[in-house]
């Protein structure tokens, strides 16, 4: 974990071939033990939620280029001038990195989305976020570098991205709850999905708290 990053989620997959399971039976990686993280909603079925998301963004199959991300906080709660990135990375069966983007989004506005309206609670904002245009073409050599190899080393290849949101808190407020749930989508046609269902931590526990709640600059 880099230092002062929370890193609330990610997916791994596996490159598939027709021997392999589908792509869409991945893992979904739960926050490291020294980030007590926890989902509020206990029972939620966290292979449902990959599976939503692959068949939504699975970076093998669709064009990331359109990607958003969709971030929804407490309103104590502020996105940091470092903001949300997008990371990327594959590894070959060689164990050599392939791909390696880590890419900072651009804050967006006037998104039209059923979802989020959906997931719009009071006390919360939700905040939406997409693909520098200058980085477009970063994700589309990715894209290519993927397919090749896809096709030279089917269902051998390493697979994860993730969204990484920075966050501080109001100068003037004291919340005793840390709470953020991110969406995502691959292009504006179509809506977001819950890339994570929503993660929550007290002021009071050990680990990262004191990182999520430490105060904004100004």
């Amino acid at each position: 974990m880099r230092p002062a990053l929370p890193i609330l989620f990610a997916l791994a997959i596996a490159a598939c071939s027709p021997a392999e399971p589908p792509v869409s039976d991945l893992t979904a990686e739960e926050p490291p033990v020294e980030m007590p993280l926890r989902l509020a909603d206990e029972d939620a079925d966290m292979e449902e939620i990959a599976d939503s998301v692959i068949g939504s963004i699975n970076p093998l199959e669709n064009d990331l280029r359109g990607l958003e991300v969709a971030v929804r906080l407490r309103d104590e709660f502020r996105i940091t001038d470092t903001g949300v990135e997008f990371e990327l990375k594959a590894t070959g069966p060689d164990g050599q990195t392939k791909v390696d983007e880590l890419l900072k989004l651009r804050e967006t506005s006037g998104i039209e989305s059923e979802l989020l309206n959906a997931e719009a609670r009071e006390g919360f904002y939700i905040t939406t976020f997409a693909l520098e245009d200058a980085d477009k073409p970063a994700i589309a050599a990715a894209d290519s570098v993927l397919q090749v190899m896809r096709e030279e080393a089917p269902g051998q290849n390493d697979l994860t991205f993730q969204a990484i949101a920075h966050t501080c808190v109001e100068p003037a407020s004291s919340p005793e709850q840390y709470s953020l749930t991110l969406f995502v989508r691959s292009h504006p046609d179509v809506d977001f999905v819950t890339l994570s269902n929503e993660w929550i931590m007290d002021r009071g526990d050990e680990g990262i708290a004191e990182m999520l709640f430490r105060r904004c600059a100004s």
